[in-house]
């Protein structure tokens, strides 16, 4: 993959540290107002007794992709920086078996991402901070 514009220079301060830490402290629960919306909106929700799927773009360090986890959804954490995607992916492998089976980590593109999602599958979409690596 061609990382290119606002997306290389987003692959570069992750590669420096530059994130480090960034989002880990949002909160004692890793939230913001935007994320506790969506857990309030979607609780109840789901498609034959299935948990609700989230898809969040832009998941950084995985942290409120976690926090979806730990909610009870199934979360799609997409992330196109390899070096932020190896540090979701060792966060969940730290979780218990039931938990990992319920975030499922793709990296790359988020179009590709929405690309590879059957059709109606997703009952969310979150973005908290992805749109700073669009050009």
């Amino acid at each position: 993959m061609t990382i290119t514009g606002q997306a290389q220079k987003y692959a570069v301060a992750w590669e420096v540290g530059l994130y480090n830490g960034f989002s880990e402290g949002t909160s004692a629960k890793h939230s913001t107002p935007l994320l506790e919306g969506l857990v309030t909106n979607l609780q109840g929700l789901s498609k034959e007794g299935a948990p609700a799927r989230v898809l969040e773009a832009g998941a950084g360090l995985g942290s409120h992709a976690l926090r979806l986890v730990e909610e009870g959804f199934l979360v799609i954490a997409n992330e196109y920086c390899e070096t932020a995607t190896r540090e979701i992916l060792r966060k969940r492998n730290q979780l218990p078996q039931y938990y990992q089976t319920r975030l499922q980590v793709f990296q790359g593109d988020i179009l590709d991402c929405l690309r590879t999602q059957d059709k109606e599958s997703v009952t969310g979409f979150y973005a908290h901070s992805v749109f700073h690596t669009f050009s």
